[in-house]
């Protein structure tokens, strides 16, 4: 069981582990008032993790419950607890305990959750060698009418101990397309990314070339890319080229983000590149791709693109992925893109405001950059102005940056922007900035 395997296995248990919490603290268990005492105990000692406690509790809840409801719960709740403990007698006592409430209660409200955790006991005993839950592992991950995450539960522990019994049936799953099958296969192609080896790899990058399932087909994309080939990224780029479904040609643009490799992601980058300038695509795909290659570590070759870009474009949807794709980026050309597209004259005020902001957070703005920016603004620009007196607020000419912000407050027409003056003015420790609010108190501005 590789380490990805194990760390997804342990999420998905704790996840369980909450939805059953949040399911159960809402249910009664009992209506007898002894029952319903020892109930509320044991959730307690279940919320602490003391495991053991709370299955001697909800053992002596059942004794005294009296609904069949009632019963089924505490039976459930009691194999739950002592699964999560260690020793093998109790997840025996477990699986004991889930078996009789499959026998008494068939159409129980925990059913569902019954059945998984069941599979996972068995695949732990399987581990440890106990015969019978070898047995039982089998019988659950062939039988047909078993819901899917107790097929899944069991198939990927029939994985872990049996390989060669597994690997034919996860083949099988995969290559069932029938709706009834559907679900199952959905996971099975997430089971088959962890644990298949390469002739799943085969089967999948085959399945992108016939597979008609959008859903299925988005996870064999992800899949793909997490295992990547040259093979592969060929049969994605082909696939994003004849498939005209915006949702999918997202699918693959974000999973090739997933490339490291410095020759396969020369390639990607490349790839990318074209299909930014494609203005016949849809404008989210064109963002996606644009957000995509500044996930590579090709800063020199991004920054290129987009100073050449940045003046063949107007669209305000490829600029705001243009800003978020130099927003970390630290250097002169990167700034000199930001400058160009603040002094745009058909630039929108809000996509100027945020192209201000990230030169701000790394270049050393002069105060007489700023002042031009705030004289330039419209009546109609207050988040840019805003922005304007939060940098000044903290330049490091402070006095010089203060003169301007008090020349601009005593000149500002603009009731909601002079109040916003305010709070930037308060910021600075100097008693020019306090004598103006005093001023400002006075009403004599």
């Amino acid at each position: 069981m590789s380490r990805l395997t194990q760390n997804a296995a342990g999420i998905a248990g704790l996840v369980l582990v909450l939805l059953v919490l949040l399911s159960f603290s809402g249910q009664v268990l009992a209506a007898d008032p002894d029952s319903e005492e020892l109930s509320r105990e044991a959730r307690e000692a279940l919320n602490r993790s003391d495991y053991a406690e709370a299955a001697k509790l909800f053992a002596e809840s059942r004794k005294l419950a009296q609904e069949k409801e009632e019963i089924s719960l505490a039976l459930y709740w009691e194999a739950f607890s002592r699964s999560r403990l260690r020793p093998t007698h109790e997840l025996k006592r477990a699986a004991e305990l889930l078996n009789l409430e499959e026998m008494q209660y068939a159409d129980r409200e925990t059913r569902a959750e019954s059945e998984a955790l069941a599979a996972r006991i068995y695949g732990e005993l399987a581990r440890r060698g106990e015969a019978d839950a070898v047995r039982e592992v089998h019988e659950r991950a062939k039988g047909q009418e078993r819901r899917v995450q107790t097929r899944v539960a069991a198939l990927q522990a029939l994985l872990q101990m049996d390989p060669d019994r597994a690997l034919p049936m996860l083949e099988k799953i995969m290559q069932d397309d029938s709706p009834e099958n559907r679900e199952l296969r959905n996971h099975a192609v997430m089971v088959a990314c962890h644990q298949g080896g390469p002739k799943f790899q085969t089967m999948l990058l085959d399945m992108l070339e016939t597979e008609t399932d959008e859903e299925f087909l988005e996870n064999v994309i992800f899949c793909v890319a997490m295992n990547p080939s040259d093979e592969g990224i060929d049969k994605l780029m082909g696939l994003f080229q004849r498939n005209k479904n915006p949702h999918l040609a997202e699918a693959i643009l974000i999973s090739m983000m997933n490339m490291d490799d410095h020759q396969q992601s020369a390639k990607v980058f490349s790839f990318l590149t074209t299909t930014v300038k494609d203005k016949s695509l849809e404008m989210d795909i064109r963002q996606h791709a644009l957000l995509a290659m500044s996930e590579f570590d090709r800063d020199e070759e991004l920054l290129e693109f987009l100073d050449q870009f940045s003046d063949k474009t107007e669209s305000p949807e490829m600029q705001e992925a243009m800003l978020m794709a130099l927003a970390n980026m630290d250097n002169a050309k990167a700034d000199k893109i930001l400058m160009d597209m603040i002094n745009q004259e058909n630039l929108d005020e809000d996509l100027k405001t945020q192209a201000l902001y990230s030169l701000g957070a790394h270049s050393k703005l002069s105060v007489q950059f700023l002042q031009d920016i705030y004289s330039k603004a419209g009546p109609e620009s207050e988040d840019l102005k805003s922005q304007v007196w939060h940098l000044l607020s903290m330049h490091k000419d402070q006095d010089k940056a203060l003169d301007v912000m008090l020349d601009f407050a005593r000149n500002e027409k603009d009731l909601e922007v002079k109040q916003d003056m305010v709070f930037w003015l308060g910021q600075f420790d100097d008693p020019r900035a306090a004598d103006f609010l005093v001023e400002i108190l006075e009403d004599k501005h």
